[in-house]
């Protein structure tokens, strides 16, 4: 029976390292920035040393005319909003029926094996 042990199931394996989905419970400093994210505002990030906080991912918000970016660590919404050509990312193309188009451009459906 590897991997258990008296107390329950011991991982074989290194935890994933990177940001959770998972919103903090407790207040803490930024793994990025430093700065304090308040309890609920931010999501967690775990890496070999345990768990930290972070700051929400800036994301685009409303539309590709008037939206911009919001969330992130303290000021990066306002650097990515004031940055030239500031627009939301881009979609994947589309042809004339609406559909979206593959590698080879043939058809409308993204994953095809023409």
């Amino acid at each position: 029976m590897s991997g258990y042990r008296r107390g329950g199931y011991r991982r074989q394996y290194a935890p994933t390292t990177g940001r959770v989905s998972k919103v903090n419970a407790r207040p803490g400093p930024c793994h990025y920035c430093g700065e304090d994210v308040p309890a609920g505002k931010g999501q967690l990030w775990r890496d070999d040393n345990g768990w930290a906080a972070v700051h929400l991912a800036a994301t685009w918000h409303g539309s590709p005319v008037s939206g911009g970016y919001i969330h992130g660590c303290p000021g990066e919404a306002d650097k990515l909003n004031a940055s030239p050509g500031s627009t939301p990312p881009a979609e994947a193309p589309r042809d004339d029926r609406g559909g979206y188009l593959d590698e080879c451009g043939s058809c409308g459906m993204a994953s095809c094996a023409c």
